[in-house]
């Protein structure tokens, strides 16, 4: 079980990053780099609202069920992709791929219904290192098929691949078929935040072309806040609402969740820091000078030690508990980002800070989810990581405004050409170290261990507590 949905994760994520590969030559096709920008924005948007509605449909139709009806839609979006004679169309299929962000949450409900409990972390683990290398492998691949063949190539690999995991996970995952009567849900409740969301999403998206003292930009977060203001308030006062926002406020979900916040501000913002560090030209005092394709090629040793990462964060909650390994990828990056700011001016030192931040980030995106889903019912693992990933996906956005506007800051300027200086980047690394470090603080604040949840409550497990 635990190959199909690896096989599941690597696929949808492969399919999720190949189109970044493509961007130029698509904005040379059709001419207009806006337009082509929503291939992005679009299944964000469509991912975002997929995975915070897929523990709910998998809690009413079968989480099996739902995942393979969820890949289906993934791979017939690519299938458009590879087919499309036109913006139009191959705008529909990118936004229907992003419907495949259901897997993750779904692969940990199902993981977490049929895999033995001591082995759930290190199971988790590898799932999380399925989504890293997915997306390495949909950047280096797609470079690769853009290279010796038409971009449309690139969407038939991601079908292909998307039609062997949907294959694995028929024939390999059994049960995870609904088996108990669900509550009578209030669909509103499950539709009024996806309005919301999508409006803060494009208000972050439009920024960048617009800055955020546009009018639209600013109506639209006014908007999608007051939407989701009012979706909260509406949903506390239902009986059984399409996501329980009470789960949230636990202790144990509640702290992961900051964490995902601050690691999605800061670290989560390795390749656009990287990569414009090592592409810096000379005349800025700063940097490598180095080509796109170098800076490609130094980050592929960080992607290759991602894969060990995931299921080393899980060992390390096994043995020593959820708040050791929160600590240690959070310590982890935060020094790795000082470190940093020495600014060196080799490409094997830039490798290694790489590696460094690339495999403490790693442990946390396997440590977070390990510590929310023991903290939660098993029929609520998809409600919780589905929050998480909105989280993520939202101030990731946002995160990369600001290390913009820090590279701005410094900038210096050549020929009409602004880059960021020195003291730009030291800027930039320092903001980062420190949202990592109030991160590490956040982690001390974790219990030890968290024993599993099954009665919808959960019980910390402190070192100083005696088990019976």
């Amino acid at each position: 079980m635990l190959l199909a949905l690896f096989a599941a994760e690597l696929a949808e994520s492969f399919g999720g990053t190949i189109v970044y590969a493509a961007l130029p030559r698509l904005m040379r096709e059709f001419g207009d780099p806006v337009t082509v920008g929503w291939l992005v924005t679009g299944h964000s948007l469509i991912a975002t609202s997929a995975a915070l509605m897929a523990g709910r449909i998998g809690a009413m139709f079968g989480v099996r069920r739902s995942m393979l009806a969820f890949l289906a839609c993934a791979m017939a979006g690519s299938s458009i992709c590879a087919f499309s004679n036109g913006f139009p169309m191959l705008m529909a299929g990118r936004s229907l791929q992003g419907v495949g962000a259901a897997v993750f949450p779904l692969s940990i409900s199902l993981l977490r219904v049929h895999w033995p409990v001591q082995r759930i972390p290190v199971g988790l683990g590898l799932i999380t290192s399925a989504a890293s290398i997915g997306a390495a492998s949909g950047l280096v691949l797609g470079g690769i098929i853009l290279d010796n063949f038409d971009w449309h190539w690139m969407f038939g690999a991601s079908a292909l691949l998307l039609c062997c995991a949907w294959l694995a996970v028929r024939l390999l995952v059994h049960g995870g078929e609904r088996q108990e009567v669900v509550p009578r849900i209030d669909l509103i409740d499950g539709f009024l935040p996806v309005p919301a969301i999508c409006a803060i999403l494009l208000a972050v998206s439009s920024a960048r072309q617009s800055g955020w003292g546009d009018p639209l930009v600013l109506g639209l977060l006014a908007g999608g806040g007051f939407a989701l203001v009012f979706w909260g308030w509406r949903s506390l006062r239902l009986s059984h609402p399409f996501l329980d926002l009470r789960l949230l406020a636990r202790r144990n979900v509640a702290i992961p969740n900051l964490i995902t916040v601050l690691v999605a501000l800061g670290t989560m913002q390795i390749t656009l820091v990287f990569s414009s560090y090592v592409q810096s030209p000379s005349w800025t005092m700063v940097g490598l000078g180095l080509s796109a394709t170098v800076a490609g090629l130094a980050k592929l040793p960080s992607n290759f030690l991602s894969f060990f990462a995931g299921p080393f964060s899980g060992w390390l909650t096994q043995r020593a508990g959820n708040r050791t390994a929160l600590l240690s990828g959070t310590v982890l990056v935060t020094v790795s980002w000082l470190a940093a700011t020495v600014l060196p001016d080799n490409i094997y030192l830039v490798v290694a800070l790489i590696c460094g931040v690339s495999f403490g980030t790693t442990i946390l995106f396997a440590a977070i989810p390990n510590a929310m889903v023991a903290a939660v019912p098993v029929n609520s693992t998809g409600d919780v990581i589905g929050a998480m990933i909105v989280l993520r996906g939202l101030f990731m956005g946002a995160g990369a405004q600001i290390v913009t506007i820090l590279f701005a800051s410094h900038a210096v300027s050549q020929s009409g050409v602004m880059l960021p200086s020195a003291q730009s980047f030291r800027s930039v690394m320092l903001w980062i170290a420190s949202l990592s470090g109030f991160a590490a603080v956040l982690a001390f604040a974790m219990p030890r261990k968290i024993r599993a949840a099954t009665d919808g409550q959960c019980l910390s497990v402190d070192k100083n507590m005696n088990s019976n």
